[in-house]
């Protein structure tokens, strides 16, 4: 992560002495790395959703006053797939529940120094990939550098590639030519996986798999081929494992 950069984090949680505590030990990390850091205290999931707009991260109680922590999640997850998403909660039977909005960790009451160090280093590694990431998609008439990171899925149809790609929560359509398997090649590496023939979805983008259907960020609802599940399955229980707290 870019040392001039600032990192924005929204600490939502009815009890300010667990917001201060957390508070606290993100300072000391960003401090001791150099990381410009700027955070925010609310009181509620509600006055965090009317009033903030940029946060990088968001560590997240689930049971408060009003909204309750997973439908803040679930409403961050329907605008923003950019968001990192960290619960912080003595509610340790919910998180399973983190997978549902592709939450970067769950952190258990009291937390700890430790616990908050190992996750920021996740966050401030996940930042970075994000960054750097790119991809040049050739166009009819131009060259076109997206961030791999707002690419939702790629469809392909006939020789037509797709790229379906939310930029500031508006969908972006692109149009390239090629093949599915050379879109595979560069993107598997990514985190993007095939559910069918016809789509390559990025799995840091998955909301709920329920029966043959996967859905994703922007209310995309793609189906999941009976050729493809169980590699698509796999593929989606390695990257919940890999990046689970």
């Amino acid at each position: 992560m870019d040392k001039d950069q600032v990192l924005r984090i929204a600490i939502v949680d009815d009890a300010s002495a667990d917001a201060s505590a957390v508070s606290e030990m993100v300072e000391d990390f960003c401090a001791e790395r150099e990381i410009g850091l700027k955070v925010a205290h609310y009181a509620s999931g509600d006055e965090f959703l009317k009033e903030n707009k940029n946060a990088d991260v968001v560590f997240l109680d689930i049971d408060m006053p009003g909204t309750n922590g997973l439908e803040v999640a679930k409403a961050i997850r329907r605008n923003n797939a950019k968001i990192i998403i960290i619960f912080c909660t003595n509610l340790e039977q919910f998180a399973i529940n983190g997978y549902e909005v592709n939450a970067l960790g769950y952190l258990l009451k009291p937390v700890s120094r430790y616990w908050v160090d190992f996750v920021m280093k996740k966050v401030v590694s996940a930042l970075s990939v994000g960054k750097r990431s790119v991809l040049v998609v050739k166009t009819a008439t131009e060259q076109t550098i997206v961030n791999i990171s707002d690419i939702v899925y790629v469809e392909v149809q006939a020789h037509n590639i797709f790229y379906t790609v939310l930029q500031g929560g508006k969908e972006v359509k692109i149009k390239s030519r090629g093949s599915m398997r050379e879109v595979e090649e560069k993107l598997s590496k990514k985190h993007f996986s095939r559910c069918s023939a016809c789509y390559l979805i990025n799995l840091r983008k998955v909301i709920s798999i329920k029966k043959n259907t996967v859905y994703l960020t922007g209310d995309y609802a793609l189906p999941v081929s009976r050729t493809f599940k169980q590699e698509f399955s796999e593929s989606f229980m390695k990257y919940l494992t890999q990046y689970e707290v």
